[in-house]
């Protein structure tokens, strides 16, 4: 009687892979982009347990690059509970915040979202044992290096980002490209 049960209890439990046969649904593939600099627009975080750590994925959606604009790749950070100053998260954040944090300050992933940063990307040709990946399977990743256009929206945590399209960006008097959530550029 107790197996029945629990048998009636799990009815929405996902279907093994022994039962579905060797078939098996892929996932996208990848982003390869030529090694270079690029500035794209951070849309969305996702954050995935990898063994006992824990990664932050931030897509970035290319802007402003002819014949690429709108493709996606991805930064990986890992979660520290305090990041200290050479941690990659600490980096970006300091970039799209215009400063170093204060100590003991909260540093959260949503504070990149909006912003168009200038990033370098460069071809992952090589698995996690340090065998050559095929043509097929390399794909490209990010590394935040500089910021393009601050979205002040996303200071006042809006979640209206800016949309990713082609378009001339605003510049400062003082040169640097702003986009203003006033509508004033």
């Amino acid at each position: 009687m107790k197996h029945a049960q629990t048998a009636a209890m799990r009815p929405a439990m996902k279907t093994k892979s022994s039962e579905r046969g060797s078939a098996c649904r892929a996932k996208a593939p990848r982003t390869l982009l030529p090694d270079g600099v690029y500035e794209a627009q951070a849309m969305r975080i996702r954050k995935v347990p990898f063994f006992s750590d824990l990664r932050i994925y931030l897509e970035l959606r290319l802007v402003n690059h002819e014949g690429r604009s709108g493709e996606t790749v991805w930064a990986v950070f890992k979660h520290y509970d305090q990041p200290g100053p050479r941690s990659k998260f600490y980096k970006a954040w300091s970039i799209s915040a215009g400063r170093q944090p204060r100590k003991g300050e909260l540093l959260s992933a949503d504070d990149l979202l909006g912003h168009i940063f200038k990033i370098r990307c460069r071809t992952v040709d090589r698995d996690e044992d340090g065998d050559p990946y095929p043509d097929a399977l390399k794909y490209s990743v990010a590394k935040i290096i500089g910021l393009s256009v601050r979205n002040y929206r996303r200071q006042t945590r809006s979640p209206h980002l800016i949309p990713c399209t082609d378009y001339q960006l605003p510049t400062s008097p003082s040169g640097e490209a702003t986009v203003r959530g006033d509508g004033q550029g």
